[in-house]
């Protein structure tokens, strides 16, 4: 299913008596981010979903009610949308204090939105977040990124810079590296670690539609985005000239993984690359998660790298 939505739904949101308020809030505060899902936008705060709004006029999802296990949600209106977002971010809050939870990695991949795509520093990294989560069959994919050089000549789009998408697997700690399998009741569960997203990744890659489609589909999710300035600096129709459409984008889609806070003595990591073919990682800009080119390394490097 495209994550793009429809121009009718987009509009909805430049519209001042319609969701134009909405899109202002999470632009005024930039620990919300707003997702498109094809018939409906989720906007997250820390990872989790605190609001949906769908296509259909009138229809409102409220947050996630795992948060609130036996409570009432609050329900949302545009009339009191700081009043219901102040207290659905409380919930995540109090939910990720209390409870060992899920969220742990998908607060990391905000964070990775965020200084990416809205972050005093976004302008400067060479890469924008276009998707999170999404979904192919049973699978998900953590983080869809184009890689767009932050170079003068690459940001006009000249003709040697032609930017690339990236599918991201995003990583905590040592314990979810490994990909095993348990058998109980005759039943086998998988525990998906890097060789398995990766093991995914060639999958989804392999039927060249599926990908042709997916393509055009991020590219004009990406187009969304700038329209409606969740982009800053780089909104379509300011600046138009400068910064153009990205209309064109290399045919290969990359796949690289995000390990964050992983135990330099645990041997996981060294144990799962034995399995796995050759892929990219992101090396951090020493303690942030802006994302650089020149921070990829491939697994060889990456070995090396472990073995120092």
């Amino acid at each position: 299913m495209a994550r793009s939505i429809s121009e009718l739904f987009m509009n909805r949101f430049m519209d001042k008596n319609d969701l134009y308020p909405v899109l202002e809030y999470v632009k005024a505060d930039n620990s919300l981010d707003l997702e498109m899902r094809g018939n409906y936008v989720s906007i997250y705060y820390r990872g989790g979903s605190v609001l949906r709004i769908f296509e259909d006029k009138g229809h409102y999802g409220s947050i996630d009610p795992r948060y609130m296990p036996g409570a009432q949600a609050p329900q949302f209106s545009l009339e009191n949308i700081h009043a219901y977002l102040t207290e659905a971010k409380h919930i995540v809050d109090i939910y990720t204090t209390n409870v060992k939870n899920h969220l742990g990695e998908k607060d990391i991949q905000q964070m990775i939105i965020k200084e990416n795509n809205y972050s005093c520093n976004s302008f400067d990294t060479d890469y924008f977040i276009i998707d999170s989560e999404y979904q192919y069959g049973d699978k998900r994919f953590d983080l869809v990124a184009l890689e767009w050089e932050s170079t003068p000549a690459a940001h006009k789009l000249a003709k040697t810079a032609i930017p690339r998408l990236f599918i991201i697997e995003v990583k905590q700690g040592y314990k979810s590296i490994r990909s095993t399998q348990s058998v109980k009741d005759d039943k086998t569960t998988e525990s998906p670690g890097l060789k398995i997203h990766q093991d995914d990744f060639r999958d989804f890659v392999s039927d060249c539609d599926r990908v042709q489609n997916f393509q055009n589909d991020m590219l004009n999710l990406f187009r969304q985005k700038r329209i409606l300035g969740l982009i800053p600096g780089f909104k379509l129709g300011d600046n138009a000239d400068k910064y153009k459409d990205v209309t064109q984008i290399q045919p290969k889609v990359e796949f690289a993984c995000v390990l964050a806070n992983y135990k330099t003595q645990s041997t996981q990591l060294r144990l799962e690359l034995q399995e796995m073919e050759d892929c990219l990682f992101f090396n951090s800009s020493f303690m942030g998660y802006g994302l650089y080119k020149s921070g990829l390394m491939n697994k060889a490097a990456l070995e090396k790298e472990l073995c120092r």
